[in-house]
């Protein structure tokens, strides 16, 4: 039995296959246009329900979000590079506080080590212990 998604899928997929030339055409007289939509904003985009989740999760407003991206100039806070994918909002689990705005790998690493800036001090300590080796 097929569920409805399976049958959207297959539905999306046989018209993209059927539209391919029609899709390459748009997708190349946009691509700034998208890529910077993907940047701001995240794939798979639905503005509305990320705002709501930016309130619920952070109490964040979607224009504050928007206003840090900008002064971050679209950058990870920590490695400073840019993501292709949205940044997430790394945030003071103690007290709730936003720290700001990170790439995945930044945001989970921190999430890894429990935010204790001791153990990220002993890696970084490891690290340079090996770099000159």
């Amino acid at each position: 039995m097929t569920t409805s998604r399976e049958k959207r899928l297959i539905s999306q997929r046989k018209y993209y296959a059927s539209h391919k030339d029609k899709a390459h055409v748009y997708y190349l007289a946009n691509k700034d246009k998208i890529a910077r939509a993907y940047k701001i904003r995240g794939w798979p985009y639905d503005r509305n329900a990320w705002a709501n989740d930016l309130m619920r999760k952070y109490n964040l407003p979607i224009e504050e979000y928007d206003q840090m991206f900008l002064r971050q100039e679209g950058k990870c806070a920590i490695c400073g590079k840019e993501s292709r994918l949205r940044l997430s909002v790394d945030y003071n689990h103690s007290t709730g506080v936003i720290r700001g705005l990170l790439c995945r790998h930044c945001n989970l690493a921190l999430g890894f080590y429990f935010d204790d800036p001791e153990i990220v001090s002993r890696i970084a300590d490891y690290l340079k212990k090996y770099l000159s080796a």
